[in-house]
């Protein structure tokens, strides 16, 4: 089981925007959360990745699962372009990389130093976890299947249009390849291509999804099979 959410309870001052939510996350599980405006859907989906903690109740998760948060209005760096965008999705490896390079170094001076060694073997250990060598073949992979072609790579995160803003912070957050991809009104005010591109993605996607939407073709098409309805 990756989530155990238990009589769950998030309040705002006076206002109670969860009331005794209980469900439970397997992998591979589809869900769709529904409800109506008010009725903390959003605040839901923070709470399952960590980024709000509940009033009440008990929420649950297995060792070592990761979450993927595609946040209804979330933001890019306008300054960086979408293959620099792509790479910060390495960024743990690229900063152990550099770190590598100067701890060869100083193991060429000091051979028998363990602690040198050690410091190595996890900086290998982040790089193999992420197959950090081949990340350009990862990322291209991702740009081509989310509509991005080659001649688009360089164009800058701030002129691109909101749906290819969104089709690239679901990239970004494919390549770090998480347990659970938790998606806030994906497919809200975009463009139709950006919609099929999403939801074909989704659908492809192996992993355990929890989706927001007013969508109802885009749920079904996802293949979401569970929905928690919130009241």
């Amino acid at each position: 089981m990756l989530i155990e959410l238990q009589d769950l309870g998030k309040s705002f001052g006076e206002h109670e925007v969860l009331k005794h939510v209980t469900a439970s996350v397997e992998r591979g599980d589809r869900i769709g959360i529904i409800g109506a405006n008010g009725t903390g859907k959003t605040t839901l989906l923070r709470v399952l990745c960590g980024e709000s903690l509940p009033d009440a109740g008990d929420a649950a998760f297995a060792a070592g699962a990761t979450c993927g948060y595609l946040e209804q209005t979330g933001h890019l760096d306008p300054e960086k372009d979408v293959y620099e965008t792509m790479r910060l999705a390495f960024q743990p490896a690229l900063d152990a990389m550099a770190e590598l390079e100067t701890l060869q170094k100083q193991l060429a001076a000091d051979h028998h130093n363990t602690a040198i060694t050690d410091k190595i073997t996890a900086c290998n250990a982040v790089i193999d976890a992420m197959d950090a060598y081949n990340m350009d073949t990862q990322i291209k992979k991702v740009l081509n299947g989310m509509g991005f072609p080659a001649d688009t790579w360089k164009k800058k995160a701030g002129v691109l249009s909101g749906g290819e803003q969104t089709r690239l912070r679901l990239a970004r957050l494919l390549l770090e390849r998480p347990d659970i991809l938790i998606l806030d009104e994906p497919t809200n005010n975009l463009d139709i291509e950006s919609i099929e591109i999403i939801t074909a993605t989704i659908r492809d996607y192996a992993g355990t999804v929890i989706a927001i939407s007013h969508d109802r073709e885009f749920l079904k098409d996802t293949g979401i099979e569970r929905e928690i309805l919130l009241e």
